[in-house]
């Protein structure tokens, strides 16, 4: 076993053991977020229905929260050990940075606080995505039905995989045509078809069943209470997520907390920068514009619901991914960040969590209060 091997097993149980205590605490998944893992198409064709559809055939009914929250737990063990084997890799010259970036709070953290989410399923989806992509130069056109496939999957486990998945992928089988010289008909095909699927879910998914109806459906599935403003999810229109979204994102408040997150990944912005530089510098503009695709992809986010914090974390991440990605197709050059550099991401990591909303830290708070006394 090289040295190499020894550090990447010994950084990712770390990693493992430090987020999960830290960001999880062992609690059991919110009822929000369960309500979700009990909708299926036992009643109809809805979206958001196929995790339920699969829960349903696991467990004996009534599904309980501790059975949601196993399967959540094992799903974000998976996750966290798919990301680390696959982002570390293409960083073996720069540990101590990727170590920092993963422990950091749009990294595990973020999903470590989000236990539960369908953002999981739907990242561990795409990770296997971007391992099959570069597999384009043997097989294009069955490399691209898989990926349709896994893509059709990501988006009925939710339909935010359009903006969070979907241009991840297409960018990576892009990259991976550009660089084995193949037809560029796959990307063209496997992004025609991705969009089709997601009208169709979209318009097809929503329910015809009254509200009532719906819960008393989800209710029947479940030992807990379903959670009420979570079951209506599936109920609200496109236009109706858009006018709430927009009014809380244009408040005073909202302005505020995204200056506040803003300061505290100004470091993690600036060594995603110092990547870009380093991995972009020789490239040609086809392959610079596919790297931010999956970055201005998420932009729209932002306008379709009201957990921004959870959009910039993805957004960070996404491009994290696409940044690993193009490493390992690519020359895999060292970022040699300083010990400054370092300090300081190390620093905002355990300061500010996963981007200032994290439960399992000290309350800040007392800090500032603690602070302002002295003066």
């Amino acid at each position: 076993m090289t040295l190499m091997n020894i550090k990447s097993i010994y950084i990712s149980s770390a990693l493992l053991i430090l987020v999960t205590i830290l960001s999880t605490q062992f609690e059991l998944v919110e009822d929000w977020k369960a309500t979700h893992w009990v909708m299926s198409y036992d009643l109809e064709f809805i979206k958001r229905g196929a995790i339920g559809s699969i829960t349903s055939d696991l467990f004996t009914l009534p599904i309980s929260l501790e059975q949601i929250s196993l399967a959540a737990y094992c799903v974000y063990f998976l996750l966290s050990i798919f990301l680390i084997l696959y982002v570390v890799p293409a960083f073996k010259d720069d540990l101590p940075l990727i170590t920092l970036l993963l422990s950091s709070g749009f990294a595990l953290q973020q999903l470590g606080y989000d236990i539960g989410r369908f953002d999981h399923i739907v990242l561990l989806l795409t990770l296997v995505t971007l391992k099959i992509a570069p597999l384009c130069k043997n097989n294009p056109a069955l490399v691209t039905i898989l990926l349709i496939l896994l893509s059709a999957l990501s988006m009925l486990v939710h339909e935010a995989a359009a903006l969070i998945a979907i241009p991840l992928t297409f960018s990576a089988l892009s990259i991976s045509i550009i660089k084995n010289e193949k037809s560029y008909l796959c990307p063209s095909v496997y992004l025609a078809s991705s969009i089709c699927i997601f009208f169709a879910i979209i318009i097809m998914g929503s329910p015809i069943t009254s509200p009532e109806q719906w819960v008393a459906f989800l209710q029947s599935k479940a030992d807990f209470v379903i959670n009420l403003n979570s079951a209506a999810v599936t109920h609200n229109s496109l236009q109706d997520n858009i006018l709430i979204s927009f009014e809380r994102l244009i408040t005073t408040k909202t302005a505020n907390r995204m200056l506040l997150v803003f300061i505290f990944s100004s470091a993690y912005i600036y060594i995603i920068y110092r990547i870009f530089q380093k991995q972009l510098i020789n490239e040609n503009r086809s392959i610079a514009f596919l790297t931010l695709l999956p970055i201005m992809a998420t932009i729209p986010l932002f306008f379709l619901g009201l957990d921004y914090y959870r959009w910039i974390a993805l957004a960070m991440l996404n491009t994290l991914l696409i940044l690993t990605f193009l490493r390992h197709m690519t020359e895999k050059k060292p970022i040699n960040a300083s010990r400054k550099t370092l300090f300081i991401l190390a620093t905002f990591t355990l300061y500010a969590g996963p981007l200032g909303i994290s439960i399992a830290l000290p309350d800040r708070l007392m800090l500032f209060r603690s602070i302002h006394s002295l003066f």
